[in-house]
């Protein structure tokens, strides 16, 4: 009997009891065929108690691995479209969530657990970075991004967020802020180290951006966009693949890293920062536009003997 949906014949076991027959269909999920099967004598005895059209559900008779209806004749004719539509309602009982459930397990296998982050532990490490610049026609342009506290003290972010009155502050502290000073950038790396006075920030560990892995597990943490009011923006995902830019081996991530974000960490399962978020799109919407979205890794620190 063919069965369109799988595009595959179907052999069945059919034993005809006169007025009616049992029809008793298997799957072997290792092959992922369904297998015509010999009923056996005392399997015949079993089914003699059941109702014609009837799912028989009964001693297990039903199940993710057979098939077994009982079903009146017409002049030795059998419904073959009705057959057909209870196959249907049997795949899609037992089996649609058994597949779904082998490829969620499939999928997940693919990747590593995923990690627990102490969430307001980086929070607690994040600044605002505001400064004046200009754009092409001249106009005074403000602009907002993302810093980052070391466990040394030292403020790190993106050269490209600079600009005239450079100051820092808390997200839930926007009045209080800090002049930062430029201790050292970089247009090459696009890294730029910044000081303020009296930082208490206990800072973020630092790990090691050469030695992420495709489908490593990684979050992203700044400020895309930001307005008053908000707090961090919080990204986990992957790494997915690896760009070289200035003869430094960038990491891609499916993490979102948006306008703003630029000079916020990137942190691996551990928690360390393995890098600086950088070229993000210009909102949520737009982030998969640009193929450059991508972190730097933190060795540029000592690349440019910051470390």
């Amino acid at each position: 009997m063919p069965y369109s949906i799988l595009d595959k014949p179907i052999e069945t076991a059919i034993f005809d009891r006169g007025r009616d027959f049992v029809l008793r269909v298997k799957f072997r999920p290792a092959n992922t065929l369904p297998t015509g099967g010999i009923l056996t004598q005392d399997e015949v005895r079993d089914l003699d108690h059941l109702e014609p059209s009837t799912l028989a559900n009964e001693n297990q008779l039903t199940t993710t691995e057979q098939f077994t209806l009982v079903a009146e004749k017409d002049e030795n004719l059998a419904d073959w479209d009705a057959l057909t539509n209870l196959m249907v309602k049997w795949l899609s009982q037992y089996h649609v969530p058994w597949l779904e459930e082998l490829n969620s397990k499939a999928v997940h296998s693919a990747l590593p657990p995923a990690p627990t982050y102490q969430i307001e532990e980086i929070e607690a490490n994040l600044w605002v970075v505001n400064a004046n610049t200009t754009d092409e026609n001249g106009e005074f342009d403000p602009t907002t991004g993302t810093a980052f506290s070391l466990a040394d003290q030292r403020i790190v972010t993106c050269r490209h967020v600079l600009g005239d009155n450079l100051t820092v502050h808390k997200p839930q502290s926007p009045s209080q802020t800090r002049p930062a000073r430029v201790t050292y950038e970089s247009e090459l790396f696009d890294l730029a180290i910044l000081e303020i006075d009296q930082n208490t920030d206990v800072g973020l560990p630092i790990g090691s951006g050469d030695d992420v892995k495709r489908f490593d597990h990684l979050l992203v943490a700044g400020f895309p966009n930001f307005r008053l009011g908000d707090r961090a923006f919080i990204s986990p995902g992957v790494a997915v693949g690896f760009r070289t830019s200035s003869a430094i081996r960038r990491i891609m991530t499916n993490a979102r890293i948006v306008s703003g974000n630029s000079g916020g960490p990137a942190l691996n399962a551990d928690g360390k920062v393995i890098g600086i978020c950088a070229t993000g799109g210009s909102s949520h919407r737009e982030a998969d536009l640009t193929e450059d979205t991508s972190i730097i890794p933190i060795e540029v620190l000592k690349l440019s003997g910051q470390l």
